[in-house]
């Protein structure tokens, strides 16, 4: 052995040591406070089958994303969406220049790099040799989801980022990958992405969301309110469960009811489908003085909920069913109305990963339903997704 390969190796074997004497420390800390702090951490897996998963994680074997992901495996078997655990900076996952979203019949492609735009509006069907259904089935090994429709919000973040598919086997540990896509003529391509690097990549989007009117614009205000259909229905929406210091919710409130009670809207809409959650007290005031007012009528008075309506704005269309007459449209919700929540973290002292846990178990139903599921079902379409049309929305409004 060279006396460069030796001095080489009494320089790397000791860093690599202590990494993994960190990650060791790390999972046992994981290990011990998960348990201590969480409400109800073995509803769905022993202990012992817990301490079992944490025990069997080799660090020195692994990537520190590679550790990640086997602790967020062991989450999914925990069960609780609320429970997760996010890197730092330090340890971030990639990703493919490819944006995909789930419509009714499948995921399709809305964003890619410039280089391969021929398959924007495509069909996803397969990932290297895995066909899509498998693919998702696969993932779903690493993601905490009480319902597929919280299940939607994270495979269509894993299905573009290489550490969780070559993690589960769908992708080989290379650096490029190929997704088989049917066209919007119904040719199939194949097209090869490399992870964005530094050096971001030039993006070609199949919907133009800057050409949208202004209460539907991605940064729009938290909440708000405006006057569609020549001033004859009140649209309202409510994307955070928390206060929001350039329009307080008091004064958003008596907006909202002051315009209900001198204009007397046809209709009023209420949208938390971007609603996450945060503080489900919040919204109560609204609520409660809806249940009053003349629109709280069937026909009148509608709230939209989807996918990303979540914990507490998942509580909040829940009192809008129980509370009012209100007609909830849209999509199931990805929040539980059976599931912990009340969310505190904790941070693993090495890695300063944060470890999210739940600390109160809610029951707002007698049965076992992992979702609130909308009185009208209404599921974004292809045609009408890419061409920028808010189906949920335009449907509602429609006399």
């Amino acid at each position: 052995m060279s006396m460069l390969v030796s001095l080489l190796l009494l320089i790397f074997l000791p860093n690599q040591d202590t990494r993994t004497e960190n990650w060791k420390e790390d999972l046992h800390f994981f290990q011990q406070q998960f348990k201590a702090k969480h409400v109800k951490p073995f509803a769905r897996l022993s202990e012992a089958e817990f301490d079992s998963a944490i025990q069997q994680i080799q660090p020195d074997k692994l990537t520190d994303q590679q550790v990640i992901l086997k602790l967020w495996q062991i989450l999914a078997r925990v069960g609780d969406s609320h429970s997760r655990i996010n890197p730092p900076n330090s340890i971030r996952m990639t990703q493919y220049p490819l944006a995909v979203m789930h419509l009714t019949d499948g995921w399709y492609v809305w964003g890619i790099d410039q280089s391969e735009k021929q398959v924007l509006q495509g069909k996803l069907i397969k990932i290297g040799n895995t066909p899509i259904d498998e693919a998702c089935k696969k993932l779903m090994t690493i993601i905490t989801a009480e319902n597929p429709s919280q299940a939607q919000i994270f495979l269509k973040q894993f299905l573009v980022m290489p550490e969780p598919l070559q993690f589960v086997g769908i992708l080989p540990p290379i650096e490029r990958a190929t997704f088989t896509i049917l066209d919007k003529h119904q040719v199939e391509r194949t097209v090869t992405l490399v992870p964005i690097t530094s050096k971001r990549p030039v993006w070609e989007l199949a919907i133009q969301s800057k050409t949208w009117p202004a209460h539907l614009q991605q940064n729009r205000p938290p909440n708000g309110l405006v006057w569609l259909q020549n001033n004859n229905a009140l649209y309202v929406w409510y994307d955070r469960c928390a206060e929001n210091p350039k329009y307080p919710l008091a004064t958003w409130t008596k907006d909202v009811l002051q315009s209900i009670d001198e204009k007397q809207p046809r209709k009023v809409v209420i949208d938390l489908r971007r609603n996450g959650g945060g503080n489900s007290v919040l919204l109560e005031p609204l609520i409660n003085q809806l249940a009053k007012q003349d629109i709280n009528h069937r026909d009148k008075l509608a709230v939209l909920i989807g996918p990303a309506t979540f914990s507490s704005a998942m509580m909040n269309a829940f009192h809008f069913r129980t509370r009012t007459n209100a007609l909830l449209v849209g999509e199931p919700t990805g929040g539980s109305p059976n599931h912990p929540g009340e969310v505190r973290s904790f941070t693993l002292p090495h890695s300063k990963c944060v470890v999210q846990y739940s600390t109160k178990l809610f029951q707002l139903t007698r049965d076992n339903a992992t979702t609130i599921t909308p009185d009208r079902l209404i599921t974004p379409t292809s045609e009408g997704f890419f061409a920028d049309r808010d189906e949920v929305l335009n449907q509602v409004l429609q006399p």
